[in-house]
């Protein structure tokens, strides 16, 4: 059988995605010599980085017969034309059959050929030339940024500055180094450590350069993390004015936030920015929140782009799930910040929780969720507390009443609100948060049971009170991917003159007519990856019933019940958890993995300090 007939077989029980048969038909045609396996594996390299890989580990499909692939994904072969039994190359065989002039596997081959390849090896693991590129380019960025800023904190200022230990440790780190990775779960101080951190460096500015300046851009993967950004920055720096932080150093801190995509200028229709290596951005330091969301290309581009003085500050949580697209990018990175590592003394970590404190049930049930201690974190859960429930998912099928309740009561305050921004404010009090997109669980159906529930039109394309979120960037309009908005009527009893409106960077609502509006979805219900970089007071999160779905883990139970903003003192079953307890364990059992090898694949550094992105990928294409 054929590789192309497997991949088709494949395509056909949806193992594989049309993208992949279009990448193996496109190596059939550029090399015609190429080994029928060697078809396979572009198709499966290709399938890998769809899956957020960022390359192809072999060890995965090696010496395996198709039948128990396919277990391993609860997939069933249905499909008569599949050769299930017949075995995959060994590991040996699969490496020797990889000619050079297709898979690069030397420092000569990958930086030498007049012909770049297609594919690169290292070891076990197969990458595209370009998702390669991309990784190569991240960590020799980032091991160049590894240096002193020539810059010294004063101790005694620090000591008056920060309480906590850890925060002055962060802020030392943010000062003094042109890297610093702060790491640290909700509400340990991430911002308030920012804020001082900047102030403290503004003062120092201020002391010792001519031109008094300090241009800060702060910057976070979504436009909901980017306003939740600006917020937190514009609280903390009023807490400083209250605590006497002088003005000249306040007003050096920024009050607006923009997305990634917005900082380096994205251009319609392609994946490259205004801003890169040749066009850099202009900034004294970069701040990055909730990075644990930032794919791999787009850390590269960002990395392209800034001036060589500039300072970059990392900031997230790398126990949350990692971005949608490739990579996992800021957990390798913290990691490679060890004792030992290329990163080493980078790394400042804040472990003191404000938002839960000891006392807190979230708190609790979110720590024994990271230390895959599922039974305790189940009984934690099922006890009589004030923070959180858990209601069976076969009660959400067969009775909504309970969905019902909490629907309107926590959104009876966004339906009675006419003002846009009054609206937009009330919409933040609840949020429901599902694993899945499509199916009985998933935020399509949640969607219509909301809209059942609120009396609005169900499914249909623009209404009254309709919540909406971006799912493009669209610069032109300066809306982008996950930027959270509201349709509203002018005449809301005729339902007429409808308009939707966002938060600006000012701060203000800003009006759009619905019929300029990018690609969006109705969000009274939403993802959990989509809910990253937002909080709620009152969040319901609904898992699948069936502990084999594959999007179960340990990442995606953690941030969806870290999505609460909880006020302990006045805790008012803020979190309802809609699972069953096969698939809450499953959840908190399964860690997630992705293929990478950020700070593994680069041996002889030096050689590649020169190093350039290539910019064709296969012979005639670019």
């Amino acid at each position: 059988m054929t590789s192309l007939k497997t991949i088709k077989s494949l395509l056909k029980i949806a193992f594989l995605k049309p993208i992949d048969l279009q990448m193996a038909d496109l190596v059939r045609r550029a090399y015609p010599d190429a080994h029928q396996d060697l078809i396979l594996l572009a198709a499966l390299t290709t399938k890998a980085i769809n899956d957020g890989h960022v390359c192809l580990d072999l060890k995965q499909y090696a010496n395996k017969t198709w039948l128990e692939i396919l277990q391993e994904k609860h997939i069933t072969a249905t499909e008569p034309d599949l050769e299930l039994h017949s075995s995959l190359p060994t590991l040996e065989d699969w490496i020797t059959l990889l000619p050079t002039h297709i898979v690069a596997d030397s420092f000569a081959n990958i930086t030498e050929s007049e012909k770049p390849t297609l594919f690169i090896r290292k070891n076990t693991k197969i990458y595209l030339r370009r998702y390669w590129d991309y990784e190569t380019n991240t960590q020799i960025k980032l091991r160049n940024l590894n240096r002193s800023s020539g810059i010294k904190a004063d101790e005694q200022v620090l000591n008056s500055y920060f309480k906590d230990n850890d925060q002055r440790e962060a802020a030392k780190k943010i000062i003094e180094k042109k890297l610093c990775l702060v790491t640290g779960g909700p509400g340990t101080g991430k911002t308030y450590t920012l804020a001082k951190a900047v102030a403290l460096l503004a003062q120092i500015k201020l002391i010792t350069d001519t031109d008094k300046t300090l241009i800060v851009k702060m910057v976070a993967p979504t436009g909901q993390a980017a306003v939740r950004m600006a917020t937190s920055i514009i609280n903390a720096k009023n807490a400083q004015r209250q605590q006497g932080v002088p003005e000249e150093s306040l007003r050096l801190i920024p009050e607006s936030a923009s997305t990634i995509h917005r900082l380096l200028g994205s251009q319609f229709n392609s994946p490259y920015f205004v801003h890169d290596a040749k066009n850099p951005i202009v900034a004294d330091m970069v701040i990055v929140d909730e990075s644990s969301m930032v794919d791999l290309p787009l850390m590269s581009k960002l990395l392209d782009a800034l001036p060589d003085e500039c300072s970059l500050v990392l900031v997230g949580d790398t126990n949350q799930l990692a971005s949608v697209e490739p990579g996992r990018v800021f957990k390798d990175i913290c990691s490679s910040a060890a004792p030992g590592k290329p990163l080493e003394r980078c790394l400042a970590n804040l472990s003191t929780s404000r938002r839960f404190p000891a006392e807190s049930i979230i708190g609790k049930l979110s720590n024994l969720i990271n230390e895959g201690n599922a039974d305790s974190a189940w009984t934690l859960m099922k006890s009589d507390n004030r923070e959180v429930k858990q209601v069976s998912c076969s009660e959400l099928l067969a009775n909504s009443q309970l969905l019902e309740t909490l629907v309107r009561k926590h959104l009876a305050d966004f339906m009675s609100q006419k003002e846009p921004d009054a609206v937009l404010n009330a919409a933040g009090n609840f949020r429901i948060l599902a694993a899945l997109r499509n199916g009985p669980y998933g935020v399509v159906r949640l969607n219509r049971e909301v809209e059942r529930i609120l009396g609005l039109p169900v499914g249909k394309q623009f209404y009254d009170h309709q919540l909406i979120m971006i799912n493009k960037n669209t610069p032109a309009l300066n809306l982008y991917n996950g930027d959270i908005g509201v349709i509203l009527a002018v005449d809301p009893e005729g339902g007429t003159n409808l308009t939707a409106w966002f938060i600006g960077n000012d701060k203000e609502p800003r009006p759009f007519p619905i019929s300029l509006l990018p690609e969006h979805e109705t969000a009274f219900a939403m993802t959990i990856h989509k809910s990253q970089g937002s909080e709620f007071p009152y969040v319901a999160i609904v898992l699948p019933n069936e502990d084999t779905s594959p999007i179960l883990s340990r990442e995606l139970l953690y941030t969806g019940v870290t999505r609460v903003k909880l006020d302990v003192k006045n805790a008012n079953d803020n979190l309802y958890l809609w699972c069953s307890r096969a698939s809450f364990r499953k959840a908190v059992l399964t860690v997630s993995e992705r293929a990478t090898g950020l700070f593994d694949n680069l041996d002889d550094y030096p050689k590649f300090k020169s190093w350039q992105v290539q910019t064709s990928y296969l012979p005639g294409l670019s």
